[in-house]
């Protein structure tokens, strides 16, 4: 018989994977997908929040090289969930800030995860949720 460590490494990947295809499911439901959600958006809502960062700062936090990140940026630009704003002290340099409807999106996307736990954790004991 496995070790208990053993059942619960080859227990992770499969709860990690019905995870993501929950969410993927609600995500369409609502209308977007994983693409139009990025990383981005809870950074500058959860880590950045009321903070300024610029491009090259939010590169770094996510860890993608700034010519990718360029690109991205681009891409959520274009979906109207983020915005470019000068930096106050330095016109050289813009402030990624989300707009109205990337807050919207990021707190849509949390209530979304939030109802996905809940539902995946009915009738675990706290112990076992530990």
């Amino acid at each position: 018989m496995a070790k208990d460590s053993s059942v619960i490494e080859l227990i992770f990947p499969i709860a990690n994977q019905i995870h993501f295809n929950c969410v993927k499911k609600e995500f369409e439901k609502h209308g977007f997908n994983t693409k139009s959600h990025p990383p981005l958006l809870f950074i500058l809502h959860d880590e950045i929040a009321g903070k300024k960062a610029s491009q090259k700062e939010l590169s770094y936090i996510l860890g993608i090289k700034p010519s990718t990140f360029a690109v991205l940026i681009k891409r959520i630009e274009k979906a109207e969930l983020i915005e470019k704003v000068p930096d106050e002290n330095d016109l050289r340099c813009n402030v990624i800030t989300p707009t109205d409807k990337g807050k919207k999106l990021v707190n849509e996307s949390a209530n979304i995860f939030s109802t996905i736990d809940k539902k995946m954790y009915q009738g675990f004991t706290e112990k076992e949720k530990a």
